[in-house]
């Protein structure tokens, strides 16, 4: 059929009709698919939405955990002083040793060897070091001994004390000393950059 035997008004009858099932086409298939589209921006939006309040919580969280650890290391500086002096543990342990051999020497009671003890974590700030070690005096100076280690600069413990009579010069009857087996705790505060 050519388009001259079609009349005018056939013709716009049947643009009008392929113009109506286009649009019957395009509504069929781009309604459903606006949709979907639609569902799927909203679901980004969420899913936006979500990690924009995911961060905001962790902001504001590292705030509240840096001012934690400002507050912390202001604690610790101010416990520094009642440490060890040491970053690692040989260092702290030849101060506690020092400690021990000054306060002996104030109270005039003999030192035995001194072995040093560590207990190290890997994650903990402050350490403990502790020594063992055996004096010998009378009852009134290892009396002194200890309390000077317990009023002294470095925050000390006796972890354990056993203490027994001894005989001077082991005779009976002679006025004896006191001999006591010792283990001295100190804190010190372990320093992460020094750690192999």
């Amino acid at each position: 059929m050519s388009a001259a035997l079609i009349a005018p008004r056939d013709r716009r009858a049947l643009l009008v009709g392929a113009a109506a099932l286009a649009g019957l086409v395009v509504f069929i298939r781009g309604v459903p698919a606006a949709v979907r589209w639609n569902e799927a921006a909203m679901e980004r939006a969420a899913v936006m939405r979500l990690r924009a309040d995911a961060a905001a919580t962790a902001v504001g969280a590292a705030g509240r955990t840096e001012s934690q650890l400002v507050a912390l290391n202001r604690t610790l500086e101010g416990v520094d002083d009642l440490l060890l002096d040491g970053a690692n543990p040989s260092g702290a342990g030849a101060a506690l040793a020092e400690l021990i051999a000054a306060a002996s020497e104030d109270a005039e009671v003999a030192l035995g060897s001194v072995e040093l003890r560590v207990d190290q974590h890997d994650d903990a700030p402050i350490e403990r070091v502790a020594v063992r070690t055996t004096i010998t005096g009378d009852a009134a100076a290892v009396a002194y001994f200890i309390a000077s280690l317990e009023v002294g600069p470095a925050l000390l413990r006796i972890r354990e004390l056993g203490i027994s009579a001894s005989m001077a010069h082991g005779l009976p009857g002679d006025a004896g000393g006191v001999t006591a087996d010792i283990v001295i705790d100190g804190l010190y505060r372990a320093r992460l950059a020094e750690r192999p």
